[in-house]
Parts: C-alpha cells; sequence; structure tokens
C-alpha cells in the first residue's frame, strides 16, 4: 500500500500547514507513512475511500470525530 503516494507533496502540506482537505484514495494509507502523516498532522478533513481503518491515524482521528467519512466505496 501506498504505492506511488506524493511524498514530496504530503510533506510540503503539512510543513506549510494546511489542513482542511478532502482525501479521495483507494485505502487510507500505511501506518506511521505517507498519507498516515497526513491524519497525524490533522491535515485530512474529509475521507472518499473504500475503508477508513488500515492506519491507526485513520482510525483514531474517525473515532474521535475528527475526520468525516464522505463516501465508502468498497472493493470486491
Amino acid at each position: 500500500m501506498d504505492v506511488g503516494t506524493p511524498l514530496k507533496c504530503i510533506e510540503g502540506l503539512i510543513s506549510k500547514g494546511v489542513s482542511g482537505i478532502t482525501l479521495i484514495a483507494i485505502t487510507p494509507g500505511r501506518a506511521g507513512f505517507g498519507k498516515a502523516l497526513l491524519y497525524k498532522n490533522g491535515v485530512v478533513k474529509e475521507l472518499i475511500s473504500s475503508h477508513v481503518g488500515t492506519t491507526p491515524e485513520s482510525t483514531e482521528e474517525y473515532l474521535n470525530d475528527c475526520l468525516f467519512v464522505k463516501q465508502f466505496y468498497p472493493m470486491g
């Protein structure tokens, strides 16, 4: 997972203090890497994805009502 994730773009969003984005991704990412850093730093407000639970960071944000899951698109 997270193959092809634009790591430099993620670093840039975090370093500039961007927040409130809608992330559209097949999966929420991999723990401690890539997209997970967006959740950890409060960048993502809404998620459109196949699920929310592959990273502790996205799961925690979701359970604490800090991440709104706009739509789920199940795979398979």
